[in-house]
């Protein structure tokens, strides 16, 4: 069977690897920005997958500003739906109407082809009417 000491070897235990991690870092630098000494901090002791609270707060604040982006365009569209609704209730109205001023335009027209017929109709009879005479 392998030794306790063989066991040790293979893995560290996490809280060995912290502390080997923070003793071997250098301290940092100082840098003018707070935000950069925070997120050097963070990267240190997090693994690559992690975001920090830096990040997170970035992340979450992107996906803010396209929640109200995503808010604004729906409160457009639907008002949009709704001035179409509106259009599209009155379409019978503005159907109906239109339809009937087209029908009375054409009623006039055929009334005056009709008038315009009888009087080349009687110009004719009195064409006749001259001749025969």
């Amino acid at each position: 069977p392998p030794s306790s000491e063989q066991k040790l070897d293979l893995q560290p235990e996490p809280t060995v690897t912290f502390l080997l991690t923070l003793l071997s870092t250098a301290e940092p630098t100082e840098s003018n920005k707070p935000e950069e000494v925070l997120e050097n901090q963070e990267c240190q002791f997090l693994d690559k997958e992690d975001w920090g609270p830096q990040r997170t707060s970035k992340e979450i604040s992107h996906l803010q500003s396209d929640c109200r982006r995503l808010w604004e365009s729906l409160s457009t569209i639907q008002a949009d739906n709704r001035a179409l609704g509106e259009k599209l209730q009155n379409l019978p109205t503005l159907s109906y109407e239109s339809l009937r001023k087209e029908a009375k335009a054409l009623q006039e027209e055929a009334k005056a082809v009709a008038d315009g017929a009888q009087a080349v109709q009687e110009g004719a009879q009195a064409i006749q009417g001259v001749a025969l005479f």
